[in-house]
């Protein structure tokens, strides 16, 4: 089994995030969104950092198992590292802020 370089595991690493962005369209223009009761549906401001977590890691562990010392892997590491630091302690931290933001803004919460 031979190496594989760099530029394959780029246009893997972009084919699965094209392969996740048609899901996700498909997901929301679809109706499945519409279908969840408005009162059970979660706080857009909650879903989309956590959705943009979610994403990140399934895209970077497998490879990061795979070809764990490889360039690629290196930079969705620190990629999804950083963002999952910042999204949870923002969140954690000012949940409240946001809530107050939203609802002085008169935005649709869910």
């Amino acid at each position: 089994m031979g190496a594989i370089d760099v530029l394959s595991i780029a246009t893997i690493v972009l084919a699965c995030l094209l392969l996740l962005a048609i899901l996700a369209m498909l997901i929301f223009r679809n109706g499945l969104y519409a279908h969840i009761p408005a009162s059970a549906r979660p706080r857009r401001w909650l879903v989309i950092p956590v959705t943009t977590v979610f994403v990140l890691f399934v895209v970077w562990f497998p490879i990061w198992l795979r070809w764990p010392r490889s360039p690629v892997s290196i930079v969705l590491t620190v990629i999804f590292g950083a963002t999952f630091g910042v999204v949870f302690a923002i969140l954690s931290n000012f949940a409240g802020v946001f809530e107050w933001i939203w609802s002085r803004m008169g935005w649709r919460e869910r």
